[in-house]
């Protein structure tokens, strides 16, 4: 009886620790996404910022050239 119940615990146990290590997989998985998100959002808004950081200059200079 004893080996039964020591078995059912191993079991237990193993099947726990397979969750465990599959939820870590998964945790990991969306933090790398996320990050790889967040590198294309930043690239983005440094590309639009650059956009219109030179339509401001340009309309600088023709506020100057009306003035």
């Amino acid at each position: 009886m004893a080996l039964i119940k020591d078995r059912n615990t191993f079991a237990e146990m193993q099947g726990i620790s397979r969750w465990l290590w599959a939820r870590r997989n998964l945790v990991r998985i969306d933090y790398e996404r996320e990050i790889r998100d967040g590198a294309y959002l930043h690239a983005n808004l440094q590309e639009k910022e650059k956009k219109l950081n030179k339509e401001n200059a340009t309309y600088e200079k023709e506020n100057a050239e009306l003035s």
